[in-house]
């Protein structure tokens, strides 16, 4: 439940991120010329419909599906992605062997209880 709440938290944080982003690498007479939100200009999304579109990014990009719908398109979109790339990996092994490690346990102590029945019967 924890690692769940965390997921959440951290997937929202990175999604706020990603939408900053274009605010800080364009000034104002540009908008968002130059950046991801370029290709969605002409939808005039509101602020809730490019906070899902974050997280829909965010998402496919921590998952590594990544369907390339969402184009980054400058060094500071690159980079971000990239570390967000390594952060869902290492997220993705680090769960992976929690779960091993919680199965392998089970398994071994559901090992020595059926080796106690078995000496009682």
């Amino acid at each position: 439940m924890f690692f769940m709440v965390m997921s959440v938290i951290f997937l929202h944080i990175i999604s706020c991120m990603w939408v900053i982003i274009p605010q800080l690498t364009n000034d104002k007479a540009k908008g968002v010329t130059g950046t991801w939100l370029e290709q969605f200009e002409d939808d005039n999304l509101n602020v809730r419909q490019i906070y899902v579109l974050s997280l829909y990014w965010t998402v496919t990009t921590i998952t590594t599906v990544g369907y390339g719908d969402i184009n980054i398109t400058n060094s500071i979109e690159r980079i971000f992605c990239a570390i967000i790339m390594l952060i869902g990996v290492i997220s993705f092994s680090y769960a992976n062997g929690s779960l091993s490690s919680i199965l392998t346990t089970y398994d071994v102590q559901n090992a020595h209880l059926t080796e106690k029945l078995n000496i009682l019967n």
